[in-house]
């Protein structure tokens, strides 16, 4: 394990990230054939330390991952507890069991989308990015493509979009969020040195 910061990881993470391109993107041959050729499957590896998964960064990663966690449990604690705040949690454009609920935010949503979408995301492209921007430019230019990647299921309606699947309130809305949720999760990164710290 002493030399993990110093392995070439950027050929696994990327055929992982070329896996992924091809279920989101597999009904559009033209525009799948387009992004993997656009560097998704490309050549120069990334260190293990680009992508955010050297050893070393691991405690910050989790000191940072895991202080946000605890500020939103607050939020959210505050939030059931006071009475005039509790309708902020309220959505009833779906009823699901507990056990369903639990089963997708537990182990459905953080296996099979966040941790190979941070992978894919703030490990790979933020680490191409920064090897030809700035940090900060990087950061823009890497929450503008992870918001556009989360438009296509909404603008074809079968997404669960702001605004309503397929309308242009939902694309743009959609974008502005993943926008923003792109900022945060790669200034964590950045901040961290750590994929741990956005995976939280």
């Amino acid at each position: 394990l002493a030399g993990l910061a110093d392995l070439d990881l950027g050929g696994p993470a990327l055929g992982l990230g070329a896996q992924l391109a091809r279920r989101r993107l597999g009904r559009e041959p033209r525009l799948r054939d387009r992004a993997l050729a656009g560097g998704l499957t490309g050549g120069d590896l990334l260190l293990a330390r680009e992508l955010g998964l050297a050893r070393a960064s691991v405690p910050s990663g989790l000191r940072w991952g895991l202080g946000v966690v605890a500020i939103i449990v607050a939020g959210l604690a505050v939030a059931v507890l006071v009475p005039s705040l509790q309708s902020v949690l309220e959505d009833d454009r779906a009823e699901i069991s507990l056990r369903s609920m639990l089963w997708r935010a537990l182990v459905v949503i953080p296996v099979a989308t966040v941790v190979v979408e941070e992978l894919l995301f703030r490990g790979v492209l933020l680490g191409l990015l920064q090897r030809l921007l700035s940090p900060g430019r990087a950061l823009i230019a890497c929450a503008a493509v992870f918001g556009l990647w989360h438009l296509l299921p909404v603008w074809r309606g079968g997404g669960a979009g702001v605004g309503g699947g397929g309308s242009i309130g939902a694309v743009a809305g959609t974008f502005a969020a993943t926008f923003a949720a792109g900022i945060g999760f790669g200034w964590l990164r950045q901040r961290s040195g750590s994929l741990i710290a956005p995976i939280c």
